[in-house]
C-alpha cells in the first residue's frame, strides 16, 4: 500500500557554516518560503518507508514499530528511537536514543554529536479515523552548531485509490 501526501512547506537550513556543510552533504532541502513537497509513504515486509521530497531533494527514512511501541526510524547510518505520545491528538515525536548504525551493529553516539530531533504531525481533517490533512512541525538541532534544519507546513493525502 502506498500513500501520497503533498503540501507546501516553510523550509529553513542552520546559519552556521559547519550547519550548511552537513544540510549539502546530506542532501537536506534548501532555506524556501515556499517549498512544495510530497510525501510518499509505502510498506514492505512489516517496514515502513517515508520517501519525503523537498522541489526535487529527497529524504528517505524505514521505520518500524519495536516489541516496546517505539518508533525506529533509520536515516542514512543513523537509527533514531521515538515515544510517540498524543497530547490533545497532536502525534508528538519524543526522541529517546540515537544510534550509528553499521548492519547487525549498532553503536552509540558521543553526546557531543546527538542530533536533536523534535517533530509534531497535527490532524487537520480526517475521514473514518483515517488523517487527510496534517500540520506538520519538524526542529532538528545538534550540540556543536545549533540549528540544522526546521521545516513546518500542511499536507494533504490523495484518497486511497
Amino acid at each position: 500500500m502506498e500513500r501520497i501526501a503533498r503540501g507546501v512547506f516553510v523550509v529553513r537550513r542552520g546559519r552556521s557554516l559547519l550547519a550548511r556543510l552537513i544540510c549539502v552533504l546530506s542532501n537536506l532541502p534548501r532555506t524556501s518560503d515556499a517549498c512544495n513537497v510530497v510525501l510518499r509513504i509505502t510498506e514492505s515486509d512489516g517496514k515502513t518507508f517515508w520517501s519525503r521530497e523537498f522541489e526535487g531533494q529527497r529524504i528517505v527514512s524505514m521505520h518500524q514499530t519495536s516489541a516496546d511501541s517505539v518508533l525506529v526510524e533509520k536515516f542514512g547510518l543513523l537509527l533514531f528511537t521515538f515515544e510517540l505520545t498524543y497530547p490533545n491528538e497532536v502525534m508528538t515525536f519524543n526522541q529517546k536514543s540515537v544510534r550509528l548504525n553499521l548492519g547487525a551493529t549498532t553503536l552509540p553516539l558521543p553526546i557531543w554529536l546527538i542530533p536533536r530531533v523534535d517533530a509534531t504531525q497535527a490532524p487537520l481533517r480526517t475521514v473514518n479515523g483515517q488523517v487527510m490533512q496534517a500540520h506538520v512541525w519538524v526542529n532538528i538541532t545538534a550540540p556543536w552548531f545549533g540549528d540544522l534544519l526546521f521545516y513546518e507546513g500542511d499536507i494533504e493525502f490523495e484518497e486511497p485509490v
